[in-house]
């Protein structure tokens, strides 16, 4: 996206100043004014030669103050027709001032039609999408960031490769960060997307946001078609948006398949290596969607493991589950032969020196004040004019306050200690080739990136010998223990003062190291997901998630906190799961219908002795004050059915229903009707049913069993 000018490089009309800067929910956005005058002017909108809305721009924009453009009282908003760009050409939309000419378009608004509008011609909805790669949490995180790491880079590299493809049985699309349906976002759409990462270094983070905010606003989508007998597969990081986990789950529901891939399980085995706000949303998120995802591919064979470790500890049969191992690839195979010399940098010549390398977010994980006092210890051993300098390349993460007060009390070790937080590839490549070797002493990852481009370039890596990067560095890298200052400083030093030593595993990287391409990781992923596929009928019903036991209550509440595995294991909250269609996300209460109809389901786990014959079933409701004397239905799958009258502000529902078969075990399904809707107080806007807190089931003929049920509900609904 090099091509994205500044603002400022454009020029108005004469005596007139103004930009149409964006699009967003479905209006455009800008500012115009008659410079020396406050007086608003008026601002024209025009479609393929027609206009079609007239506004003043008299909005008040604190951006406008600040630069000194009046007293700021210079925007507009203008709403587009149906909140749709213009199909066709760029200059299918112009906007103009009254009686004095047109107004110039910012970067990012040129940059979007261009990429929509080359879309709208060239990536007609043809063919049958057998599969739907969700990158909602990628196009969010794009919105903030230019540079790519971890995840993302992941996605971006399997994104460029599926983009550039032909086929359109793989399609693209999104939910917003608040929730809703899927909505496509167009091919080539994302693939210009990609393209404009690689050259976007010199453009400002403002224009860079506000041109991905417009690609993703999903105002301007048509729903994704995601049919049953399709596979939905969520390629990044599935814990980001707390609505997706329900939102896989109705779609499983209508017969779509569910794939998702798991980078690493860190929050749940170390959530010492986390920040703490994050480790209850993921243990949530995994939760739910272990129970969601029908195919599980990792990203290493320690990944998959880790896995299949949780269901053995939640007393379930595994999924199915698939490593597929990460490339050895910086980024677009944009690495050279190993050992190709590197050219001239302005970056290097910055350092001005030898330097070892280490890559990677600077976060308590990665391990960097292991480096940190290492080579305060070289120093002291050998003297600054023996050690080379330590270049620490990523941006900074969390719970890292430490180590930045340590490299300002030290004065980074006398300068032997370089951060460089903003390197996008090109800098990357220059580091990679200019250094003597690289450093990567994590004490957990799911894969390892660095380690693999490290060999790409053909530079030894010295990372830990845990987790998955023995499988990123094989016999190509070195190990230490990243708990063991002394191993680390021992087998570093080793290799910065015997260069003999370093020469012959550089000989070895050249001659014998066979690189993993991005190439070989999107075939791995699409054929594990067809080898699934074709084992699968297409479409019908599937079963339920979530299975009961009888005799099971079940509180229906969003638990804000969840602590660690054992705390999820105890309290887990995949039993939400049990709300199947209909349902807002729970809350600190329970679980609010959206509107006037909604759906139970659960199947049965009887522990491989006979389902019962008749099942009791309650649920424990709350009804707001306008559904006073409202008449709730509820009836099963088996067709039994029961109507209340809801005179009390909680009432307990109850039916005695038989299982039914629901695309496997026998299963209950429950639906439930409300006989009108009212308007909830301000400042509610939901549409809002009733409030389900609590669901049991038992044995109808069991009586022991019912009873028990009841005393825990009658506890449960005590004030």
């Amino acid at each position: 996206m090099n091509d994205l000018p500044s603002p400022s490089d454009a020029e108005g009309p004469a005596l007139f100043e103004g930009f149409a800067d964006r699009i967003r929910d479905g209006a455009l956005i800008g500012w115009a004014r008659r410079v020396g005058s406050l007086e608003p002017v008026t601002v024209h909108l025009h479609l393929h030669g027609e206009r079609v809305a007239s506004v003043l721009a008299d909005r008040y924009r604190d951006d406008l103050e600040a630069a000194g453009k009046g007293q700021g009282r210079h925007g507009f908003e203008i709403r587009l027709p149906d909140g749709r760009l213009p199909d066709g050409r760029l200059d299918g939309l112009r906007v103009a001032i009254a009686g004095a000419g047109d107004l110039p378009m910012s970067a990012p608004l040129r940059c979007a039609i261009d990429d929509l509008s080359t879309a709208a011609a060239a990536d007609p909805a043809v063919g049958t999408a057998a599969v739907w790669l969700d990158l909602s949490e990628f196009l969010f995180y794009l919105r903030t960031h230019k540079t790519l790491s971890g995840i993302q880079r992941v996605q971006c590299e399997i994104v460029r490769i599926v983009a550039g493809a032909t086929s359109s049985r793989v399609r693209f699309c999104m939910t917003p960060p608040e929730g809703g349906e899927y909505v496509e976002v167009p091919t080539a759409v994302v693939g210009r997307l990609v393209d404009r990462l690689t050259g976007n270094a010199p453009v400002p983070l403002a224009d860079w946001s506000a041109y991905v905010g417009m690609i993703a606003d999903p105002a301007r989508r048509a729903k994704a078609a995601i049919a049953p007998g399709q596979m939905l597969f969520v390629l990044g990081a599935f814990w980001v948006f707390p609505h997706t986990p329900a939102l896989l789950a109705v779609l499983r529901g209508r017969g779509v398949h569910i794939g998702v891939c798991v980078y690493d399980l860190i929050p749940l085995y170390h959530p010492e290596y986390c920040d703490p706000g994050m480790v209850g949303g993921f243990l949530s998120a995994f939760s739910t969607v272990s129970q969601v995802a029908d195919l599980i591919l990792t990203i290493s064979h320690h990944t998959a493991a880790d896995v299949e470790r949780f269901y053995r500890r939640i007393g379930q049969p595994p999924k199915t589950i698939r490593p597929v191992p990460l490339a050895h690839e910086l980024a677009n195979g944009s690495a050279a032969a190993p050992g190709a010399a590197a050219g001239p940098s302005p970056l290097l010549r910055l350092i001005g020196g030898p330097f070892v390398l280490c890559v990677g977010t600077i976060e308590i994980r990665k391990n960097h004040g292991y480096l940190l006092a290492i080579w305060q210890e070289l120093l002291r051993r050998h003297g600054p004019e023996a050690v080379p300098k330590l270049v620490l390349a990523g941006r900074r993460g969390w719970r890292v306050e430490g180590f930045y007060d340590a490299l300002e009390t030290t004065r980074s070790l006398d300068r032997h200690v370089l951060l460089i937080d903003d390197a996008d590839d090109a800098d990357l490549e220059a580091l990679y080739r200019g250094c003597l070797f690289t450093v990567f002493p994590s004490l957990y990852e799911g894969w390892g990136l660095p380690v693999g481009e490290s060999l790409m370039h053909g530079k030894l890596c010295i990372t830990s010998r845990s987790s998955a990067m023995p499988e990123a560095g094989g016999e190509f890298a070195a190990y230490l223990d990243p708990r063991d200052q002394a191993d680390g400083l021992r087998t570093i030093e080793a290799f910065l003062f015997d260069d003999a030593r370093r020469a012959r595993m550089e000989e070895a990287i050249r001659t014998r190291f066979v690189p993993r391409r991005w190439s070989e990781v999107v075939n791995g992923v699409f054929s594990e997901i067809q080898a699934y596929l074709a084992g699968c009928r297409d479409g019908g019903e599937r079963p339920p998630p979530v299975s009961l036991k009888p005799g099971a209550v079940v509180r229906l509440r969003r638990l804000d906190r969840l602590n660690g595995f054992d705390d999820m294991v105890r309290r887990p909250p995949f039993l939400r799961l049990i709300c199947a269609q209909g349902w807002h996300p729970s809350d600190g209460a329970g679980a609010w219908m959206d509107g006037p109809n909604a759906l139970l389901s659960f199947g049965l786990d009887t522990a491989g002795r006979p389902a019962p014959a008749r099942l009791r079933v309650h649920l424990h409701v709350f009804r707001p004050a306008w559904a006073r004397d409202a008449a709730v239905t509820v009836t099963s799958a088996c067709g039994a059915s029961a109507t209340t009258v809801l005179e009390d502000d909680e009432t307990m529902l109850s039916l005695d229903c038989a299982p039914v078969a629901m695309g496997g075990p026998p299963a209950v399904r429950i639906a439930i009707a409300l006989d009108r809707l009212g308007a909830p107080p301000s400042p509610e806007t939901r549409r809002l049913g009733l409030l389900a807190k609590t669901v049991a089931v038992a044995d109808a003929d069991d009586a022991l069993q019912r009873l028990d049920v009841v005393e825990k509900l009658l506890f449960l609904m005590r004030p």
